[in-house]
């Protein structure tokens, strides 16, 4: 699977200027399940542009409590980094890209700095970076029994290719959802397969086949058209009111949520713990935990993300992809990464 476009779906364009900075900033949609943060900050408006006096912002020293971290400037008004026992978080002014534990996390909106303090959106940290670390009540909401695994392509849509090595991405995420339904069900999971043939399921459908499900995993293989470009990311929903990975403001209907973004702060947890394993265990390039309004994750029921785990169009990835060994480990530490998170679920409940 390519990279997301970097225009709207339905072709129309992109606000432009600050008018969409207020959109983004001023519309935050409540998730069920996820702890709701009521000492919030404004900057004021004569301190800082329209766009970053719309949002609701909270300010680092706040966003650090919430945490269970301590903050510590390395840059001082540039670069922050918050640790202590719950993890790290490391940040820079006006930069969407942090580094959680270590791994790449794109965040909806920059971080900016004021008064020797930089102000984190509200949506990033509820949704995201508090449920990554495991604060309470900010992730799933029940325990994890079910889950739905997506072949990603099929019949007619090939996904990528790799024509030197003979390889169908369809084939290959095929093999290996098949692979992670046996290592599911043998650590005692029931599975929900989108597609167990050769066979095209229309994206709007798929979330539908999830029903019933309490996580759903997409499993991909990427493509670029520069061979040298490889890694491993993983993507989950756009929050509502912010703009997807790789794209510099929403567009018109990205204010609006979708029914996945009621899973958001579920749906970071689980792309977050899927992103680490892989990188970690493969040695892969960290392309980071991303956003993006992929339709297999609009509609969910449930939490999910969606697994690029490998390029295609990389001679040396594809190599490795090609191989029952790499597809099997795939498959194993996927279910690692979902035994691991059942596992931080029966623990908050317990």
């Amino acid at each position: 699977m390519r990279n997301p476009p970097r225009s709207h779906p339905d072709g129309s364009p992109p606000f432009t200027g600050w008018v969409a900075g207020l959109l983004a900033g001023a519309v935050w949609i409540g998730l069920a399940g996820c702890t709701t943060v009521r000492e919030t900050v404004r900057v004021p408006e004569s301190a800082v542009p329209p766009v970053e006096a719309a949002a609701e912002l909270l300010r680092s020293d706040r966003v650090a409590a919430l945490l269970g971290l301590e903050e510590n400037w390395v840059v001082a008004g540039s670069r922050l980094v918050m640790s202590g026992s719950a993890g790290s978080l490391e940040v820079e002014v006006d930069r969407r890209e942090a580094r959680v534990n270590g791994i790449r996390v794109f965040l909806g909106e920059p971080p900016v700095a004021q008064s020797g303090h930089l102000y984190f959106s509200r949506s990033d940290v509820e949704r995201c970076l508090m449920p990554i670390l495991g604060v309470p009540g900010t992730g799933f909401t029940g325990p994890l029994r079910t889950i739905a695994v997506d072949a990603g392509h099929g019949g007619s849509d090939s996904g990528t290719r790799n024509r030197l090595l003979g390889l169908e991405e369809k084939e290959l995420t095929l093999d290996v959802a098949r692979r992670l339904e046996d290592a599911l069900v043998r650590r005692g999971f029931r599975v929900l397969m989108i597609r167990r043939d050769d066979v095209f399921v229309p994206l709007g459908q798929r979330p539908a086949l999830a029903a019933g499900a309490n996580l759903f995993i997409s499993i991909h293989f990427n493509a670029t058209g520069n061979p040298e470009v490889s890694g491993t990311e993983t993507y989950v929903l756009t929050r509502a009111g912010q703009a997807s990975t790789g794209v510099a403001l929403p567009f018109d209907g990205d204010v609006a949520a979708h029914p996945g973004n009621r899973w958001d702060g579920a749906s970071a947890a689980a792309g977050f713990e899927l992103q680490r394993r892989l990188v970690r265990a493969f040695g892969t390039v960290d392309r980071g935990l991303k956003q993006a309004r992929f339709a297999v994750l609009r509609d969910l029921p449930c939490p999910g993300v969606l697994v690029e785990s490998a390029f295609l169009s990389h001679p040396g990835e594809a190599s490795r992809v090609s191989t029952e060994r790499y597809r099997v480990e795939l498959a194993e530490i996927l279910a690692d990464a979902v035994g691991a998170l059942a596992r931080r679920v029966e623990k908050e409940e317990g």
